[in-house]
């Protein structure tokens, strides 16, 4: 399941947040259903599997290395994506920050020099937003990393689910 990166969780980072916790704790329930039932069949299976068996416990394995595979690509990409983006922010709110530190140290009347400096003010204020952005990249960056091992999880949770009842 794909995210809406520009939806309503963009501007908070709560939402974010509580957003990831949430799915990690779907993740994690379906996970315990997972192993529980896969354990169970491996503990009837012994020493003599069935053909099913096997092909269950080797799409185990594989799940694994995919979903693992996955994330690690997406935190890669993710941190290749935020790297730049922070280098950037952080340049820019750099030279903003020393051009209004210049024109404050150049005032030449009282006005001017009470002008300037609430136009520092406000570049200094733009840097911290900057920064607290970093909450909110974090958690978007551990969404991603997430979401392959959550997909896999539930898809396996709903899979073998329908196993059990079925035939």
């Amino acid at each position: 399941m794909t995210r809406n990166a520009f939806g309503p969780a963009m501007f908070d980072p709560f939402t974010l947040w509580a957003d990831l916790a949430l799915r990690t704790t779907e993740m994690l329930v379906a996970s315990s259903q997972v192993i529980g039932t896969r354990v169970g069949q491996m503990a009837r299976a012994g020493a003599n599997p069935s053909p099913r068996d096997v092909k269950e416990f080797t799409l185990m394995g594989s799940e694994k290395v995919k979903a693992a595979t996955q994330s690690g690509m997406a935190v890669a990409a993710g941190l290749q994506s935020a790297n730049y983006q922070l280098m950037a922010r952080g340049w820019q709110q750099w030279v903003a920050n020393l051009a209004a530190l210049g024109a404050l140290a150049s005032s030449r009347t009282m006005g001017e020099a009470l002008s300037r400096q609430s136009r520092l003010f406000h570049s200094l204020a733009r840097s911290g937003h900057t920064h607290s952005r970093l909450s909110s990249d974090t958690a978007r960056l551990l969404s991603a990393a997430l979401e392959p091992v959550h997909g896999a999880a539930t898809a396996n949770a709903r899979r073998l689910a329908r196993t059990r009842k079925g035939p």
